[in-house]
């Protein structure tokens, strides 16, 4: 009986090995040409395998994303909420959701992140595919203060007040500290509306 159990687990082990390993060479073989970072996971969230356009967009060498854990890739402000993703990861078999990460560098960047949960229920992996979204939100950013901008025109009473809903929105969106504008009066150029500047700069 004990032999028997003995060879039922080396098999086991035997198993879950070749499946990872042929989880790996599927990995390398789809990974390889991918715009997209792609990354496998063990059951830690430590990185076991990353294909080179995870290298180009955090900037990581192959070697350097082993020593890592998906925590270390994610903004601060997210790590809080990964063990909650993992949860939904764990009980639907896949997530795709948006969030913040960062680079070796610190800069930190939009991505949408594509997870599957991989392997087996006693060894689980999970695939991630990492799309960096900085232009396609950069777009969306842009489309949206446009419309606000003109719904602000269309609803001002006049152009004082237009203006100055404006220049509330400009500043809200590109994070200033203070916006003004000055406007033509014969050879002077007065401010005609000042959000933030002291009176002795004005």
């Amino acid at each position: 009986l004990w032999r028997r159990r003995t060879m039922g687990f080396a098999h086991r082990e035997e198993t879950l090995d070749r499946e990872r390993r042929e989880i790996g060479a599927r990995l390398s073989l789809l990974s390889e040409k991918a715009g997209d970072a792609i990354m496998l996971f063990d059951r830690d969230l430590n990185i076991l395998e990353a294909n080179p356009s995870a290298s180009r967009i955090y900037g990581y060498t192959p070697s350097e994303f082993l020593q890592l854990n998906a925590a270390e890739l994610r903004e601060d402000s997210g790590r809080a909420s990964a063990a909650e993703q993992l949860q939904i990861i764990n009980s639907t078999g896949g997530r795709i959701y948006e969030s913040l990460n960062r680079r070796k560098d610190g800069t930190v960047f939009p991505v949408e992140v594509s997870v599957s949960l991989v392997g087996t229920a006693e060894d689980p992996h999970y695939l991630a595919i990492v799309r960096d979204i900085s232009i396609r939100k950069t777009a969306r950013d842009r489309l949206k203060l446009t419309v606000e901008v003109l719904k602000l025109l269309n609803e001002a009473e006049d152009q004082k007040q237009a203006i100055g809903q404006v220049l509330k929105l400009v500043q809200e969106h590109g994070e200033f500290s203070a916006v003004a504008i000055r406007l033509k009066e014969d050879e002077d150029f007065p401010y005609f509306y000042t959000r933030w500047f002291s009176e002795d700069f004005v």
